[in-house]
C-alpha cells in the first residue's frame, strides 16, 4: 500500500493499493509524495474506509481518480521514514525506466545522438540511489523531448 504525503510531511489519509504513473503525476502536481506502507493499515477511530469516487481541486472543479483509493478517516501514520522515502523514490525511478524502455530497442527510429540522449536520461535515473544520501535532496533528471 502506498499513502500520500503532503508537502508539509504530513499523511493525507489517502491511500492506494497500486499506484499507477497517472496517480503519481497527479500528486506530484499537487507537491505530494508517497510512502510505502508495509504495516496493516488500521483506521484509529474503527471507521471503516470509503471508497473516493471522485474529488475537487481548489477551484471547485471535478478530479476523477485514475485508480480506485480509500479514505482512512483518522488513521495517523506520521511522516515517512528515510527507508519509506527510498522505496518510493526506487519505485518511481523504475516506473520512468520502464516508460522510456522503447528508446533502447534496436529498430527504434530515432539517431543515435537522440538514442545516446534517452540513454544518458535512463542512467541518471538508475544513479539516483547511489548520488543521494537523503531522499528529500533528490533532483529528478530531466525527461528527454
Amino acid at each position: 500500500m502506498f499513502a500520500v504525503v503532503s508537502k508539509s510531511g504530513d499523511f493525507t489519509g489517502v491511500v492506494y493499493p497500486l499506484l499507477s504513473v497517472n496517480v503519481v503525476a497527479h500528486h506530484e502536481k499537487m507537491g505530494d509524495t508517497f510512502a510505502l506502507v508495509e504495516r496493516d493499515i488500521v483506521d484509529t477511530a474503527a471507521v471503516p474506509p470509503q471508497l473516493i469516487d471522485a474529488e475537487y481541486d481548489e477551484s471547485g472543479a471535478l478530479i476523477s481518480p485514475e485508480e480506485p483509493k480509500f479514505l482512512y478517516v483518522s488513521a495517523d501514520f506520521g511522516s515517512p521514514t528515510v527507508d519509506e522515502l527510498w522505496d518510493y523514490i526506487r519505485f518511481h525511478r523504475d516506473q520512468l525506466i520502464a516508460e522510456t524502455d522503447w528508446t533502447q530497442v534496436a529498430d527504434v527510429q530515432l539517431s543515435d545522438e537522440k538514442k545516446k540522449v534517452w540513454a544518458d536520461y535512463r542512467q541518471g535515473l538508475r544513479d539516483l540511489p547511489q548520488q543521494y544520501e537523503n531522499p528529500s535532496d533528490v533532483v529528478w533528471p530531466t525527461k528527454p523531448e
